[in-house]
């Protein structure tokens, strides 16, 4: 069966990936031209963790700001995926629980079709500053209801 790394690394083969071990020990592959990470714990056998570390980097601190509003959206507005800020820096993660790595490559597209619309919501949304605002009070408003 193997390490879990190696279990990883044939899954995503097998899918038609090229993935590689970085030098934390996260499994390196790219999906559409985004770069993205499989945490790797090996002693959490059913921890799943799917992290692309390259979302944005804010400038500013008004464009940060507006990132962490457009991330306080999107999180409320999806299922499993999180937008998460270190800094100035903001990432896409999904991560769960699963009884074994057989039930991934099933849902995999979806994962990664996941990450790839909400880090394009995302972008479109800060391109967008002026319909942040107004969106975002309107979720909280339903929130609130």
């Amino acid at each position: 069966m193997g390490t879990k790394t190696e279990q990883y690394l044939e899954m995503l083969s097998e899918e038609g990936f090229r993935p590689a071990v970085d030098d934390q020990g996260d499994i390196v592959f790219k999906y559409e031209g985004i770069k993205l990470h499989i945490v790797v714990s090996e002693k959490d056998p059913e921890y799943f963790k799917v992290i692309d570390y390259n979302l944005w980097i804010a400038e500013s601190e008004d464009e940060r700001k507006k990132a962490e509003r457009v991330a306080r959206q999107l999180n409320i507005g999806y299922k499993v995926v999180k937008v998460l800020q270190n800094d100035n820096g903001f990432g896409i993660t999904i991560e769960m629980f699963v009884p074994s790595l057989d039930v991934i490559p099933p849902v995999l597209n979806r994962i990664l079709d996941t990450i790839k619309f909400v880090r394009n919501e995302f972008v479109d949304l800060m391109n967008k500053p002026e319909e942040v605002e107004a969106v975002f009070e309107k979720i909280l408003d339903e929130s609130t209801h």
